[in-house]
């Protein structure tokens, strides 16, 4: 049986509900002080579109991006250093699927819980039915806060690298072992293996004396998010208002995303 271990994956501080209580909605890139830069973009259109010639076996279709999403988390697994393109990526969750979205040749910068509100405020947020290279969102998969309860929403995130016939999923993601495959199938949630022995759902929570609740990824799970399918992701690229900062380079808004990572 192989328990994985996760600490922190997301900052430590919440990104703004509360702030907004009252306000007009903003968009994302409002939300976080993001703004699109067109030099950036043009960048980011010439590198995917060099990338996407090089690689020659995919069309030009959107769930093409998600086959290359796949493939690209693929390939990262057993690095011990995320770096692509010259560019560094932090070594956590989020940090992997940054990476693997640059590698595929996409723009996608954030923590968890970013990640996840893009992807509901663009409408590619979802619970069933997974297509390669999808996020899947975890809540609870580690005690954040450290006060004992299962109330940590959004503590992790993984990529679709595969799909089985019978519903199991092949997740890429980065944990305590590294970069590694983990297995959820949510039409047997609670199950660890098939009658036959087949993993359906890996351990994604430590065991605790004082804990005995949910610890497998189906049930940890939250949706999945197909941020692929996004044309701002090939088109757009995000800078930093109030530092400058191009996330092309992998920096990131200190204050948002480098409390408290796994």
């Amino acid at each position: 049986m192989t328990i994985l271990f996760l600490i922190s994956c997301i900052s430590s501080k919440t990104p703004g509900p509360l702030r907004s209580v009252g306000k007009p909605a903003q968009s994302y890139a409002e939300r976080y002080n993001l703004k699109t830069s067109s030099q950036t973009s043009k960048v980011v259109q010439d590198s995917s579109k060099k990338e996407h010639e090089n690689r020659g076996k995919l069309g030009s279709s959107r769930y093409d991006r998600g086959v290359d999403v796949a493939s690209s988390s693929l390939a990262m697994v057993g690095k011990t250093r995320l770096q692509v393109n010259g560019s560094l990526y932090r070594y956590d969750c989020s940090g992997l699927v940054e990476a693997v979205y640059a590698s595929a040749g996409l723009v996608l910068k954030g923590n968890v819980v970013m990640m996840h509100e893009l992807a509901r405020e663009q409408g590619t947020f979802h619970k069933k039915n997974p297509l390669l290279g999808d996020l899947v969102f975890f809540d609870n998969s580690y005690d954040r806060n450290k006060n004992g309860r299962r109330d940590d929403t959004l503590t992790h995130v993984g990529i679709v690298e595969s799909i089985d016939k019978d519903g199991t999923v092949t997740i890429i993601h980065l944990g305590s072992r590294g970069v590694v495959p983990i297995y959820m199938n949510i039409n047997h949630p609670s199950v660890y293996k098939s009658p036959e022995g087949k993993v359906w759902n890996s351990f994604l929570r430590a065991p605790s004396k004082k804990d005995k609740g949910p610890r497998l990824t189906g049930e940890l799970f939250v949706g999945f998010g197909s941020l692929w399918k996004s044309k701002d992701n090939l088109q757009s690229s995000l800078e930093s208002k109030e530092q400058g900062f191009g996330f092309l380079e992998g920096t990131v808004l200190e204050d948002s995303l480098t409390a408290g990572w796994m």
